[in-house]
């Protein structure tokens, strides 16, 4: 899966010229592109779930957007606050059939603990994003695209030795999706990804969140599981439309920095993730309003630009999120989102009882021009 987008690549070609003459693999040749599509593939948008939906877009489009998210985290004797500012810009080609995708994005997100430790960190993430997607026909595309993060952590503990952890992340997505004017249904899979991270100053400290591991002092582990996400979405009429997803984690309570304590019993509820959205279009087929419900399992580990592969919880959110895109002109957008998720746990566990709440808030914008 490493090399899913290379492997992707070589299939454009041979596929591409099996397809005739009458396309091109990454020139434009008419108006649309195989039929008329709504652009869907915005940052912070929960309308965008694969790297195969990159069939919307044709000829040159740059997106940049900024998020913002924050949560509050209960545990037993622990109180944690979090807050990541996000900033990412993307440039996309596509032609008749083969659409690729450079992005980059930088977030600077802190984390602050009353515990007795009284532990403060800040994590830079620095992130490429390549991507691509080829329209072997016109209702059959395929997708793929990386998540490759630098990560860089210092931690404080009661004004004690500052630590400091590097660390180097990625994760591949490989997409299908059939798409007709009306319909759309597919499937994604994303990779692990797992880092050990080895403190520069190494202080008797021991401390980890939620799908860290928390093994030995100076030491910070983490595991992000893979996942399988199947999607669909339907026009009920010309101004209506619905989507779903279902996602199952493959969590693998053998692998370096697993949280076996919580996670090694099987639970269904941790292990999965979805959502259900509706969406309402205005009478130009562009500027819309959306409405999402969505659940994610303690394991889940979301994809993406907004992620920075921390994961920290424990507990199973749900909640909803409202997202909308103002057409200013043909092709260019002016986006915005906010969600809010919660979720508690009080389980028994080996190692004991696990308590913990969590409520996450994030608020989203974006700008999208077509060129």
């Amino acid at each position: 899966m490493r090399s899913s987008i290379t492997t992707i690549l070589s299939v454009f070609v041979i596929a591409t010229g099996a397809a005739g003459a009458e396309r091109s693999l990454l020139t434009k040749t008419s108006s649309v592109k195989g039929y008329g599509k709504r652009d869907r593939v915005f940052f912070g948008s929960d309308q965008t779930v694969a790297p195969s939906q990159l069939h919307e877009v044709y000829g040159a489009r740059v997106d940049a957007g900024f998020q913002y998210d924050s949560s509050r985290s209960r545990y037993s004797n622990e109180k944690l606050r979090t807050s990541t500012p996000t900033a990412a810009v993307r440039g996309y080609w596509s032609g008749d059939a083969l659409a690729l995708g450079l992005g980059g994005s930088f977030s600077n997100s802190t984390l602050n603990s009353d515990a007795i430790s009284d532990t403060n960190e800040t994590a830079k993430s620095r992130k490429f994003l390549p991507t691509a997607a080829l329209s072997l026909t016109e209702n059959i595309t395929v997708g793929a695209s990386s998540d490759v993060n630098w990560l860089s952590i210092k931690q404080t503990n009661n004004d004690l030795t500052d630590q400091n952890y590097q660390s180097f992340l990625r994760r591949d997505s490989i997409g299908v999706s059939y798409h007709t004017p009306k319909l759309e249904v597919g499937v994604a899979y994303v990779t692990a990804a797992n880092a050990s991270m080895t403190a520069e100053e190494s202080v008797p400290v021991q401390t980890g969140f939620g799908l860290y591991s928390n093994t030995e002092a100076g030491v910070r582990d983490v595991y992000l599981p893979a996942h399988t996400t199947a999607f669909a979405r339907g026009n009920i009429t010309d101004y209506v439309s619905l989507q779903g997803t279902i996602s199952q984690v493959q969590y693998d309570a053998n692998k370096e920095g697993a949280k076996t304590a919580l996670f090694e019993d099987y639970r269904r509820d941790d292990r999965l993730a979805g959502q259900v959205q509706g969406v309402y279009w205005m009478k130009d087929l562009a500027t819309r309003v959306a409405l999402t419900g969505s659940y994610q399992g303690a394991t889940f580990a979301p994809y993406g630009t907004l992620d920075n592969g921390l994961g920290y919880r424990d507990v199973n959110l749900y909640g909803a999120a409202v997202d909308g895109a103002i057409e200013l002109q043909d092709r260019t957008y002016l986006g915005l989102s906010v969600g809010l998720l919660r979720g508690e746990r009080n389980q028994d566990t080996d190692a004991g009882r696990a308590v913990a709440r969590e409520e996450r808030a994030k608020i989203a914008t974006t700008f999208n021009m077509s060129i």
